[in-house]
């Protein structure tokens, strides 16, 4: 937890979150720095299309949702540089 957000930081510096999860009132959204500073939203979903996978246990969005949430039950190719996690 950074700055009141779940958060990944970089090893080097582990005081500086790089990519944030904020959990709104309806929604949740990934975020990441940018080397300017400031946050970019990179991908957003309302919690009621947000389930977990029955197999895996990994939470995505439905199809017909965000496309880079739901790539993996909408059988369409993974965005560039996201990669399938390992068991």
């Amino acid at each position: 937890m950074i700055g009141g957000y779940p958060s990944l930081t970089k090893p080097s510096s582990p005081k500086e979150a790089i990519v944030r999860l904020v959990l709104k009132a309806t929604v949740a959204h990934v975020e990441a720095k940018k080397p300017a500073g400031r946050w970019e939203k990179l991908a957003g979903e309302s919690y009621a299309k947000i389930m977990a996978d029955p197999e895996s246990g990994i939470p995505s969005g439905q199809p017909g949702g965000d496309p880079r949430l739901s790539h993996a039950d909408a059988g369409e190719p993974r965005p560039p540089g996201v990669r399938e996690l390992e068991s």
